[in-house]
């Protein structure tokens, strides 16, 4: 994978991993995206 695009909302449906950090820092292969 060369990009990932999170665009708009407030990303409900990654609940509840999203509940504590927005999801541009949801860890992704062990990194944050951000």
């Amino acid at each position: 994978m060369k990009a990932v695009v999170l665009a708009a909302g407030k990303g409900e449906r990654l609940s509840p991993l999203t509940e504590n950090r927005p999801k541009h820092l949801l860890p992704v292969g062990g990194r944050p995206l951000l």
